[in-house]
């Protein structure tokens, strides 16, 4: 027998967690020691001590608030001995007039309504695709001879490929690692399935112009064998949970971007600094307008950052007006100049401020 003593954080249905080290399930009693307040959430943290004997155990908190966000519980444990959590899992504990026969016949029909709209969304993504295919065929029209059998061979082409990877989409099978014990009470269970390293590089983005915030981006390569399946992501930060995000469909080797969620502790500004307007010319005379933005980041965190700035001027769509950009104290490293966006790739060391 062994102490642990295990830390469970969630965003306000009782909880277990699975340990391995036959089954048996201990209840414990659990105290809040943390509370962090948001303007939409709260990040509660509860701590319990539990005794544990050898093998695998059930810790069950019970009385957990019925708001519990169930995508956003985290578990961390420590002991005197060996100890391995292999899951968690998450239940609700229903009135007994909601056990009755109709009402379990109308969850059943709850749960068949949502395999049906997963069913429908796939079947949407690919009509989409095909709508995509015949307005990018439509728009290549008259460049050249038309051949319609070669268009129909093209379309039925693309769409089997479609089709089939729909299809691969649904019968993906995933190996779990470890033995799990399902209990057979027709509710839904969750448990880990595997546990995937995936290589990224962090970077701060901001677009000060819409959004006085600085995110996290980080750019990721899916160096497993597993396709990751589109669907809400739950995202924790420093131990944090932050929110959740849709993801699409990852295959094996491929990049994909994740927004992990603003950063407070580093700070943009943008602010104007000159507004002018004046006049210009005897006979055809002229108005002259001259604005000039500064823009300034300050890096409260304990390391150096990476930052991609955006920032955009005006671009003229009619010929009597001109616009003439300034001079800037840093050379953007794009400048796109059909839409006048702008962007900056900055080193910013830690507890340094910077103005541009």
């Amino acid at each position: 027998m062994f102490v642990a003593r295990f830390a469970l954080i969630f965003v306000a249905a009782s909880a277990a967690i699975f340990t391995a080290g036959g089954q048996e399930t201990v209840s414990v009693s659990s105290s809040i020691s943390r509370v962090i307040v948001y303007l939409d959430r709260a990040l509660v943290t509860r701590a319990a001590n539990a005794s544990l004997p050898a093998g695998s155990s059930i810790i069950e908190f019970a009385g957990l608030p019925a708001t519990l966000d169930e995508g956003s519980v985290a578990v961390s444990g420590k002991s005197d001995g060996t100890l391995t959590i292999e899951g968690i899992d998450i239940r609700q504990q229903f009135l007994a007039e909601s056990a009755n026969p109709k009402a379990q016949e109308l969850k059943r029909q709850i749960h068949g309504l949502q395999d049906q709209k997963k069913s429908l969304a796939g079947q949407k993504n690919v009509l989409e695709e095909k709508r995509e295919f015949f307005k990018n065929l439509s728009s290549g029209l008259g460049k050249g001879a038309i051949n319609l059998d070669d268009i129909s061979k093209l379309y039925t082409f693309c769409g089997q490929e479609l089709s089939n990877l729909a299809e691969n989409v649904l019968s993906i099978s995933y190996e779990v690692g470890l033995p799990v014990t399902i209990p057979s009470d027709g509710q839904p269970h969750r448990t880990n399935v595997t546990l995937l390293n995936v290589a990224g590089m962090p970077q701060y983005v901001t677009t000060p112009k819409l959004d006085p915030a600085v995110f996290l981006k980080v750019h990721l390569t899916n160096e497993s064998e597993a396709q990751l399946l589109p669907g809400p992501l739950n995202l924790f930060r420093d131990g944090e949970f932050v929110g959740s995000v849709r993801m699409s469909l990852v295959p094996p080797s491929a990049e994909f971007d994740l927004y992990v969620g603003r950063d407070d502790s580093i700070k943009v500004e943008r602010k104007e600094i000159t507004s002018k307007r004046s006049e210009m010319g005897l006979l055809n005379r002229k108005e002259v307008e001259e604005r000039k933005y500064q823009i300034t980041l300050q890096n409260f965190r304990p390391g150096p950052i990476r930052i991609l700035v955006y920032d955009q001027i005006p671009v003229s769509k009619n010929t009597d007006i001109v616009v003439n950009q300034g001079a800037l104290s840093d050379n953007p490293v794009s400048v796109d100049k059909d839409t006048g966006k702008l962007s900056w790739e900055i080193e910013l060391p830690p507890k340094r401020k910077k103005g541009d």
